[in-house]
């Protein structure tokens, strides 16, 4: 394979060596393994070697993957897997759901689990995507669209999650309404509404199955080609599954025979 020019490979191997990783020497055989990602670790001395991280970027990257995986991604998870009746029985399947929705110990874990995590994951990201740069031009592999499509996707994201509290959390309050069947029906019956509701469902799903393969990569923990490639896949039917839930819920909800206020 070509190898990188000295320059480039200086660079590279002086980033990984900080975060406690090896140097690259080559462009590797393997799309899964080539330098993207700014540093998935190869097999050498990085068993929990993501607890001792070591300078400022590596300490981002650790509370950017702790704070996706751990948090938002348990998160997202759970919310999902909470639309499973709307799916099935649209607004009546969604009124199922009310109580626990409503409950003080839902809405104190909620807040929690989201926006601490959220805080700490958008700053983090953002501190880190100030010295990223686009490079699938130069290095057009698997792994390295996978990064360019999750910083894409992540904006998407970004925008979908700030229309989706605004709508179901942050105006139903401010207007006194109840938010259940009824209400959410109303909302998705708009077709250019439910739409949306299907992109960002599309992009957050793809964002969390692409970012928990990277962060299983980072942490030691898929270090094989082998590994890689199959955690890949594992990460891709998880993020399936994921937004035919999503979009599955958004469909049931959705009535266009309704007037929208």
């Amino acid at each position: 394979m070509e190898r990188l020019r000295p320059r480039a490979r200086a660079s590279i191997g002086s980033s990984f060596r900080r975060q406690g990783g090896p140097a690259f020497e080559r462009r590797p055989a393997d799309p899964y393994n080539a330098p993207v990602v700014s540093a998935l670790p190869q097999a050498s001395s990085l068993a929990p070697g993501w607890l001792h991280a070591q300078g400022r970027r590596a300490r981002l990257q650790q509370a950017l993957g702790l704070s996706g995986l751990v948090g938002l991604g348990l998160f997202t998870v759970v919310h999902v897997a909470g639309m499973l009746p709307a799916a099935v029985a649209g607004a009546d399947g969604f009124n199922t759901t009310l109580p626990w929705r409503r409950s003080v110990v839902v809405g104190v874990l909620t807040w929690m689990w989201l926006a601490v995590p959220l805080v700490v994951h958008v700053a983090a990201g953002t501190l880190l995507a100030r010295r990223w740069r686009f490079s699938v031009g130069r290095w057009p592999t698997p792994g390295n669209w996978v990064l360019a499509l999750r910083r894409v996707s992540a904006v998407v994201v970004g925008l979908f999650l700030v229309e989706h509290v605004w709508d179901v959390r942050v105006a139903p309050l401010w207007l006194g309404r109840t938010v259940d069947g009824a209400y959410m029906q109303r909302h998705l019956a708009l077709t250019w509404t439910l739409d949306w509701y299907v992109l960002g469902v599309s992009a957050t799903s793809f964002h969390l199955a692409a970012g928990a393969w990277t962060v299983l990569c980072r942490w030691g923990l898929l270090r094989s080609a082998w590994a890689q490639r199959w955690g890949a896949w594992a990460a891709a039917a998880a993020g399936l599954a994921l937004a035919a839930t999503g979009m599955a819920a958004a469909v049931g909800l959705h009535d266009a025979r309704l007037v929208v206020p």
